[in-house]
């Protein structure tokens, strides 16, 4: 029973500390006058310079729809640009204009500079050890969904 109540706390402390994670995220984002989504596209179209919208999706955990969404009102905008990749015609690659990356450097600039100083702070084997510890657990957890376990 002992068992049962301490990991329960921990996993209620585990998903706390992650949606607390994502609420900062979402502040910060209303801060810089955009929605979460948008930022999670920008960050990912700022870092990665090129990424199709699937790529985005899975690697934040967004909804294609709301990934094509964002990414509609930033063409609508003149800021992303896309061409047919090479390896999949089917897929676009996805990357900013130098209109659309002087935007989303005013955006992800506050972003990466905090992240930065917090990332200096905690150092760089605490982060990687985080990182490696919540991706095992996303993995462990898609595997039990996709597999009828829970």
């Amino acid at each position: 029973c002992w068992g049962e109540i301490m990991d329960l706390e921990i996993n209620r402390r585990f998903y706390s500390i992650w949606a607390i994670a994502n609420s900062l995220y979402t502040r910060f984002a209303n801060k810089l006058g955009v929605s979460y989504p948008e930022l999670m596209v920008l960050y990912a179209l700022f870092t990665m310079k090129e990424i199709t919208q699937k790529e985005i999706s899975d690697s934040f955990g967004l909804p294609k729809q709301t990934v094509n969404s964002v990414i509609r009102g930033l063409k609508e905008k003149n800021y992303v640009m896309s061409k047919v990749c090479e390896n999949d015609k089917r897929e676009r690659a996805l990357t900013l204009n130098e209109q659309g990356n002087e935007y989303a450097s005013k955006i992800i600039s506050p972003v990466l500079k905090a992240e930065t100083q917090v990332y200096n702070i905690i150092g760089k084997e605490r982060l990687i050890q985080a990182n490696e510890t919540m991706k095992l657990f996303n993995i462990l957890f898609e595997k039990l969904i996709d597999d009828g376990e829970i």
